[in-house]
């Protein structure tokens, strides 16, 4: 897991008084970039392209630190898909025709190519490297690699994981076509295939761990026709009741239902950032989803969990700023407020907060938007205030974090700072009328009414 850094304090943003007005203002990050969503007096103002969407490779800023990740090897240029027994991590790679294997918690390479020491990997030769490897499925004692080809029968090569040795060949059904993953649970597999845009069902037999003699039988019964939108599948998972699908184009797991080979919307995942391209999945009930992610030439693998609440996505809290106290008056400098993020925001992600007050103390309230160049752990809210010549009431700003599909809203969510005026007590209004007489004369007494807040007074005052 080396090479990833972490960056917090990545961008400032919040509200400034021009005038005593008050309005917006930008400070520049430390990744060199300025944004902000609210309106006000530089309402608008956008600068600089965002860089780095995701900085996967040694030495770059990475988006979130859980076991799993881990880069791949640069030879390991074109990977297709992955498995994993739960220690190792197989990685196919089309364009040398080789299966990479990594550690699954260090992403330490188990081997240093078929040359050399192959290690835990599969060394594909002789007639097997015949076709393009596009998908791998294991049973926890064979390896299964789906393979397409230009000519014949798309098929799958299966090989023993003790010693990676090459079995034998299962050819597939011959409508299954363009072949881009496996996935099974039990007797259940699917292979995708990208042709007719479905999960195929097929029913292994003899699917006793370990069975040489295993068979794929095609299982029409079982197909799930894709989401129109998943349209580049590469990978899939499946837990027994829903598959995982990743899609290329998308930047997206789909989801879908086991039993009425539907789409199952709420649970589908936003795998981050558009510029990330999914290329292979798998997972396992306890730790979720393992989904390998390709930014440009870099290659990646990170974890992303697939149970709905402790899904692998960064908890986001509201706190003080450093040295900002809780009580303030109108007249001193911006309000401090930090949003944390645990473990660090992925770069470009967006981040959502709402500013609310009781009195008039700022200028605008609402919803706000932050956006950081780099990978962040914390987020800047700087709020100034209006300090007006007005006498008024003490009250409150607050700021609270909203939620988003790409982190959880932890707890403190929202922090209130009390705001008080600074321009000293309201006087009470008092009005002076003369009710009587209208015309006077010397000696005679005059009668004014002093109306005071809350009732009147009269008094009689002498001329």
């Amino acid at each position: 897991m080396s090479g990833y850094r972490s960056f917090s304090r990545e961008l400032r943003a919040g509200f400034f008084s021009a005038n005593r007005g008050g309005g917006v203002f930008l400070r520049q990050s430390r990744g060199g970039v300025f944004r902000a969503s609210r309106g006000g007096a530089l309402a608008g103002l956008l600068a600089a392209a965002v860089l780095a969407l995701m900085g996967f490779g040694a030495g770059a800023a990475h988006a979130q630190t859980y076991p799993e990740d881990f880069s791949l090897a640069s030879s390991n240029t074109d990977p297709e898909d992955i498995w994993s027994d739960g220690t190792n991590v197989w990685v196919v790679d089309s364009a040398d025709q080789h299966v990479y294997a990594y550690s699954r918690r260090s992403g330490t390479r188990q081997g240093s190519g078929c040359s050399t020491d192959p290690g835990m990997e599969i060394c594909i030769g002789g007639t097997q490297k015949s076709g393009s490897h596009r998908g791998i499925w294991g049973d926890g004692t064979h390896a299964w690699l789906v393979v397409d080809t230009t000519s014949g029968q798309a098929h799958t090569h299966q090989y023993q994981l003790s010693d990676r040795t090459f079995v034998r060949t299962i050819n597939l059904n011959a409508s299954t076509v363009d072949p881009r993953g496996m996935c099974a649970h039990g007797s259940n597999a699917w292979v995708l295939d990208e042709n007719d845009n479905m999960l195929e069902g097929y029913t292994i037999a003899n699917s006793t761990s370990g069975a040489v003699n295993a068979a794929l039988n095609r299982d029409t019964t079982r197909d799930i026709s894709l989401f129109m939108n998943n349209t580049e599948p590469r990978g899939c998972f499946t837990d027994g009741t829903t598959i995982w699908v990743a899609d290329e184009s998308d930047h997206k797991l789909y989801a879908y239902d086991v039993a009425t080979r539907t789409r199952d919307a709420p649970k589908e995942i936003e795998t981050g950032v558009v510029g990330t391209v999914p290329t292979g999945l798998w997972g396992d009930p306890d730790s979720g989803l393992l989904l390998m992610a390709r930014d440009g030439s870099l290659n990646d693998i990170r974890g992303i969990h697939y149970r709905s609440e402790t899904r692998y996505r960064p908890v986001g809290t509201v706190m003080l700023g450093t040295g900002q106290a809780a009580s303030v008056d109108e007249g001193m400098g911006p309000v401090a407020f930090s949003i944390l993020f645990s473990p660090d925001l992925p770069a470009s992600t967006q981040v959502t907060y709402n500013l609310a007050q009781m009195g008039d103390f700022v200028s605008s309230t609402g919803s706000a938007s932050l956006v950081s160049s780099t990978a962040s752990g914390e987020f800047f809210v700087d709020v100034s205030l209006v300090d007006d010549m007005n006498s008024e009431d003490a009250g409150w700003i607050s700021v609270s974090l909203e939620g988003s599909a790409h982190y959880i809203v932890g707890s403190p969510s929202v922090v209130t700072v009390a705001i008080t005026d600074n321009d000293g007590p309201m006087l009470p209004e008092v009005d002076f009328a003369l009710t009587s007489p209208t015309a006077i004369t010397e000696g005679v007494d005059m009668v004014f009414a002093v109306t005071l807040p809350g009732g009147g007074h009269s008094a009689d005052l002498e001329a």
